[in-house]
């Protein structure tokens, strides 16, 4: 009987540790020190200097085309603009925790355009899909620079290289990761074409453990081709989002600038599809309402508690109507908006609550 309370708590255990990897971060006013970083205060983070810790941004309905890292400080990992610009309030993060056999730390000594990446984890694969996450180490360079992956079927090797063809800044580090021995952590390339290029600057990803999968946990780069064969590389100088879209339930990455993905660019992503994404914007049901809904031209929001903050999305996931109501009722005019499905997001002190509305 003790053996078998001992594996329950071990599988427990088990379960909890694997969905804690994924995670979103918000830079809110208490997560934000000394304007320019937001703590992450999480237990698998605090107090472990040796975590390899990997962030994309999150589009939540505002851009950040800023590029970001991460550090490590008296106990705490942080996020950091390297422009080194205060960092922006309500910018979004997923964040992903790696297991130590499924990660490493790559520095860069000297001043190079692409650096090779010779490790055990993804040497002699093709198939892989890198990850990276600039970390600075000991007040190293910033790299305010957006980078990629490209393969070397000659030496085996995959390569780290600053699609703005200049050096990468040195010395500098980044943590590296690829699909490993968790089989919870799924790789997936996405390659861009006419059917998954939308308008936004946003390509839609196609995966049956995503679709209609808001709790995934994704952390992605851009994968810019081959160095042997580089005729079809396609490198996109570009600081990227995730974004979840709650009107057609579907991924998608993103330009943070809004422009235009060409077709054929790669990405590759690392995702948890069951990871129930820990945040610190919780997510509520039936605190709030929306009436009449269908809409003709007016729609009533009522809370049990203050409206903090309320938006409504279109199917992009653009912001097209806003207000910061405090009170817990509000009304919205809706009325030149076309018919169609939109989304409400709605924030009170308890939490986030979204609502499909629909525009008669």
């Amino acid at each position: 009987m003790k053996t078998l309370l001992f594996f329950t708590m071990m599988l427990v255990a088990l379960g909890l540790s694997a969905q804690e990897k994924f995670f979103k971060h918000i830079a809110t006013a208490p997560t934000i020190a000394w304007a320019n970083v937001s703590i992450l205060d999480h237990p698998l983070l605090n107090g472990s200097p040796d975590a390899k810790v990997f962030i994309s941004h999150y589009r939540d309905g505002e851009s950040n085309n800023h590029r970001s890292g991460v550090f490590y400080f008296d106990g705490r990992w942080y996020i950091y603009q390297e422009d080194w610009e205060p960092i922006k309030v309500n910018s979004a993060y997923m964040v992903y925790i790696a297991d130590a056999d499924d990660a490493f730390r790559h520095d860069v000594a000297l001043p190079m355009i692409s650096s090779m990446l010779d490790h055990s984890i993804i040497n002699g694969s093709s198939d892989k899909n890198p990850v990276y996450t600039h970390v600075n180490v000991a007040n190293n360079d910033l790299c305010d620079f957006n980078l990629g992956f490209a393969y070397d079927a000659g030496f085996g090797t995959w390569n780290l290289t600053n699609l703005s063809l200049e050096n990468i800044p040195s010395p500098s580090s980044y943590f590296i990761t690829a699909e490993g021995a968790d089989p919870a952590i799924i790789g997936y390339r996405h390659v861009t074409d006419s059917e998954n290029l939308i308008d936004g600057g946003c390509t839609v990803i196609d995966h049956p453990q995503l679709n209609l999968n808001e709790n995934a946990g994704i952390v992605f780069s851009h994968h810019y081709g081959s160095v042997d064969n580089p005729t079809g590389n396609v490198m996109v100088d570009k600081t990227f989002a995730i974004q979840y879209n709650w009107a057609r339930g579907d991924w998608r990455i993103c330009t943070e600038d809004f422009t235009t993905i060409p077709e054929g660019a790669r990405f590759n992503l690392l995702f948890q599809a069951d990871a129930i994404m820990n945040t610190n914007e919780t997510q509520i049901e039936n605190s709030s309402t929306a009436y009449p809904n269908p809409i003709i031209d007016k729609v009533n929001f009522s809370s049990k508690s203050i409206i903090q903050k309320i938006s409504v999305h279109d199917f992009s996931g653009k912001i097209i109507s806003e207000s910061n109501p405090d009170s817990d009722k509000i009304t919205m005019d809706l009325s030149k908006l076309r018919a169609g499905i939109y989304v409400a997001k709605i924030q009170t002190k308890e939490g986030v609550q979204t609502i499909k509305l629909i525009k008669k």
